[in-house]
């Protein structure tokens, strides 16, 4: 992905420093996590935005392990970490978005659901249910017994049975957590 970072302030008069993500996940992903986050103002929150089509399963759930040590500094520091979907998290992406605590996402953006591949020759079911159980065990640690719920009617479903994209709307996914527009969100925080 690519990261800009920038600060902005809101209509309250916090400043924090805003993390635009966007593109594919790929196997530079955590040096390029480990870039941005010493790009930072540790004196500020942090909110991160995403905007992913997915990418690189393996990577990706190593990267969540460095989200979530950040995450974890962040808190011992006293500071607050978000991230807001602004567009789509398809793929690998969906992990990653449920790894953070605090979850937020611009109206009619998109989550895209499908099986992992191995690498375009089929269906992957080990990879499947590592990928599910990254999302189970961060909803579970933090009783979010809605994602849970979510989650297993999406299975239910056959969401993750092929390589097959299937595009749900975020207000449909968690109504309770989609703001109108990203500047609607950072003069909420």
């Amino acid at each position: 992905m690519d990261y800009k970072i920038e600060q902005k302030t809101n209509s309250l008069g916090h400043t924090l420093n805003v993390v635009h993500m966007s593109g594919l996940i790929d196997a530079k992903e955590v040096r390029r996590w480990f870039a941005a986050i010493s790009d930072l103002d540790n004196n500020l929150n942090t909110l991160f935005v995403i905007d992913s089509p997915g990418g690189n399963v393996p990577m990706g759930l190593f990267t969540i392990k460095k989200v979530d040590e950040f995450i974890t500094a962040q808190a011992q520091s006293g500071r607050q970490t978000w991230i807001a979907i602004d567009g789509q998290c398809e793929s690998m992406c969906v992990p990653f978005y449920f790894s953070w605590p605090k979850l937020f996402a611009v109206r009619n953006s998109k989550i895209g659901l499908h099986g992992v591949s191995d690498g375009g020759l089929g269906f992957d079911q080990e990879t499947t249910d590592f990928y599910l159980n990254s999302i189970r065990e961060h909803a579970r640690s933090r009783v979010e017994d809605n994602v849970l719920a979510w989650l297993n009617q999406m299975e239910a479903n056959g969401e993750f049975w092929s390589s097959t994209m299937t595009e749900h709307l975020v207000q449909d996914v968690s109504p309770d957590r989609v703001v109108n527009s990203m500047d609607q969100l950072i003069n909420s925080l």
